[in-house]
This record gives structure tokens, C-alpha cells and sequence, in this order.
């Protein structure tokens, strides 16, 4: 999305907000505006959106992995790591074994270590 790479985030929140009121139930959309939120440190409405996305795709990595991160970050690591229980009860994931073989080993990184927020919506 344009908008997101030019910094015009109030713009991508009204245009994602729109799309989201018309198709309630697009993963992707509740992704990226959970990126744009997270990147406006509104870790709140980027959880909330998160959650939306995994409600819609439960078996979209990113999306978990996005929820993960932003509920560490923001303290609330029972519900992060009750996230990744549901993830991988379902599907597998590398990149989750990696965070948790590096929690084991007192070495986790910061969330950008493992996710990466980008404005390009492709790569949410």
C-alpha cells in the first residue's frame, strides 16, 4: 500500500477501515492495519486486529506470529504464549521453534528480531 510506504498512516487507516466495514472477514486488511497500529504504537488496536486476522485465517503464521509479538511486548505473555499453543496445535512453524528454543536458552530477541513490520502489505 502506497500510503503506508509515504507515512500517510491516518490515510491508510481510514482507506483499511473502509474495506474492513464492506468485508469484514479479510485476513490480510485486519494484518496490515494491525501493522500500521503497532507502528503508530497503538499496540492495543494492533492486538485487537491480530486477533481479528487469526479469527479469520487460524492457520496464517504471520498473523499468529504478529499476535505473539505484539501480546509479549505488551506484557501480557500468558495470552502470547497461550497464541502459540493454538498455533502449533494446528500447524507447525520453524520460526516458533526458534523463539522458543532461544526463551529456553535465555537468549529471545527483541520482537523485530523474529517479525519483521513492513509497509508493504505483501510482506504482513
Amino acid at each position: 500500500m502506497e500510503l503506508g510506504k509515504a507515512g500517510r498512516y491516518e490515510e491508510v487507516i481510514e482507506v483499511l477501515g473502509g474495506l474492513i466495514e464492506d468485508y469484514p472477514n479479510i485476513p490480510p486488511a485486519y494484518n496490515f492495519l494491525g501493522s500500521v497500529y503497532w507502528k503508530r504504537g497503538n499496540l492495543d488496536g494492533a492486538i485487537d486486529c491480530f486477533q481479528k486476522a487469526v479469527k479469520y485465517a487460524p492457520s496464517w503464521e504471520l498473523a499468529s506470529r504478529a499476535l505473539f509479538h505484539a501480546l509479549y511486548e505488551r506484557g501480557q505473555k500468558d495470552r502470547a504464549f497461550a497464541e502459540v499453543r493454538r498455533f502449533l496445535s494446528i500447524a507447525e512453524s520453524k520460526e516458533y521453534l526458534e523463539i522458543l528454543n532461544d526463551l529456553n536458552a535465555g537468549l529471545f530477541r527483541s520482537p523485530s528480531h523474529y517479525l519483521k513490520i513492513s509497509d508493504d502489505p505483501s510482506r504482513n
